[in-house]
């Protein structure tokens, strides 16, 4: 839970919108996820492409 907070005051910083922080919960989750499971985990030039697609 700690965790979700953390990334919502993250987004909070970029939006008001509390949709879109609710998306980039999610986003961030998958894309850490992903770096857990598989052979290819995201880059960090893929993570911040991601991230400035969800917030700006």
């Amino acid at each position: 839970r700690h965790w979700l907070e953390a990334i919502a005051a993250y987004g909070h910083r970029y939006t008001d919108d509390p949709v879109r922080v609710r998306v980039l919960k999610g986003v961030i989750d998958g894309l850490l996820l992903q770096g857990l499971l598989t052979d290819t985990p995201p880059t960090a030039a893929e993570f911040e492409a991601v991230l400035r697609h969800v917030l700006l």
